[in-house]
């Protein structure tokens, strides 16, 4: 399914731990506007998909930009978080709309 990361959804009561807790090793670094995420997943979250790892690590926030490359249970992510200015400006229509965050 591509693209699901351009859609935010509520926050899951089933990603309770902190993104490192899933994570054999796992480092955070950001080059630029990328967030680059690489780490060994625990085997007991091997099956993770692409949704699941966006969940994660970024709470089901809306991006710009969310790859994933698996090298068996290495795990390497690369993502774009949106321009601060087009969050606000979303805000901003939807409380035009009624919606409340």
């Amino acid at each position: 399914m591509q693209g699901f990361f351009k859609t935010p959804v509520a926050p899951s009561k089933g990603y309770t731990s902190p993104t490192r807790d899933y994570f054999e090793n796992y480092e955070e670094t950001y080059e630029d506007d990328l967030i680059l995420i690489s780490g060994v997943i625990k085997e007991d979250y091997q099956d993770f998909t692409d949704r699941d790892l966006w969940r994660i690590c970024f709470g089901g926030l809306r991006l710009d930009m969310f790859e994933v490359e698996r090298h068996g249970l290495r795990i390497e992510i690369t993502a774009k978080m949106r321009d601060i200015k087009e969050i606000r400006e979303d805000i901003e229509e939807d409380k035009k709309k009624g919606i409340r965050i």
